[in-house]
This record gives structure tokens, sequence and C-alpha cells, in this order.
């Protein structure tokens, strides 16, 4: 199931990363075209580590948000994630607009691959793979 291309989609309005209605979180909001989720943010102060970088927790959770909205365009379902592997090449900034895309890898059964990357001034700051298990979660 494809989701229709640069479609805007509601999904977990209380998640900590892409919640609408999440007042204490990243409000991410994703524009999906068939080979990429792409989003631009720019982190909040409040989640920084030391003086002027961003926490590397928070820039795990925005690849890992990403990957998973990524494959839930995609595929449908709530993927969730079995293995995150993240590379940190630079400091990111708060307050500095980043942009976070994501892109579908590959898929054996209910597993899929996906990738993503954070650009910070043209530059790309920190990228990640994942290991992800599509499935329909009991509400």
């Amino acid at each position: 199931m494809m989701v229709n291309p640069t479609q805007r989609v509601t999904f977990h309005e209380t998640c900590f990363a892409c919640g609408k209605d999440n007042a204490h979180g990243l409000n991410l909001d994703f524009v999906h075209t068939a080979a990429v989720s792409m989003c631009t943010i720019s982190i909040p102060v409040a989640f920084q580590s030391y003086d002027g970088v961003t926490h590397g927790g928070i820039v795990a959770t925005l690849m890992d948000a990403a990957m998973v909205r990524c494959l839930h365009n995609k595929f449908g379902g709530d993927p969730f994630t079995c293995k995150l592997e993240v590379r940190y090449k630079m400091n990111i900034p708060p307050g500095q607009p980043i942009t976070l895309t994501a892109s579908f890898q590959r898929r054996r059964g209910d597993v899929c691959w996906a990738t993503a990357q954070i650009l910070c001034k043209g530059s790309s700051c920190a990228s990640a793979e994942g290991a992800f298990k599509l499935q329909r979660l009991l509400r």
C-alpha cells in the first residue's frame, strides 16, 4: 500500500517525534514522495546537551522517526525499530534549520531496512541505518 506522493499523513498524534498533540515533542511534519520522506526543522534549545549542541539522543530520535515515517508511508502499519545504527559526523546546533531525509532500502518478509540523514548548511551531520518490523499494533 503506497500513500499518495507528497501527501501529508497524520500518524500517532501523541508521538514525541511527530505527534501534533504533544506539546513537549518535536512536532516533525514530513512530506513523502515515492523515493523519500523529508522534514525541515530547527531543534529547540531545550533539546541540547552541551551549550550549542543538540543532544545525541535527539539526533538518533530524529532519524529513527524519519525511517519509521518513510516505511509507514510505503507499507502502512506501525513499523517497530529492531536495530538502529547512528553515525554522528558533526555537532548539530539548536536553532539552525536542518533537513531530515529517509529512504526505504530493502524488504525481506516483514522486516525492512531504511536509511536516514540530517543535513545542516549543506553538510551531512549525521546518518543512520535501521531495521524495522512491519506490524499492526493493537490499541
